[in-house]
């Protein structure tokens, strides 16, 4: 009953690139102007939202998956 899935009311933590805090949100989704602000996004339940270190190596790798076909 406390930890249910079905409740669609989340907590969102933002931090810039430095990993310091610089706000957090409820709802549904993410606070989109916090969001875009923010280079890490985690919910409350420690899930990784955004992590712009990971999109960055990802498209390194698909740019290299790219080159070589």
């Amino acid at each position: 009953m406390w930890d249910s899935d079905s409740d669609p009311v989340r907590e969102y933590h933002y931090y810039n690139q430095d990993g310091v805090f610089i706000g957090k949100s409820e709802g549904a989704s993410p606070q989109k102007d916090l969001f875009d602000q923010a280079h890490y996004v985690f919910d409350d339940r420690s899930d990784i939202v955004k992590n712009l270190d990971l999109l960055a190596i990802a498209k390194r790798k698909l740019a290299n998956l790219r080159k070589e076909l």
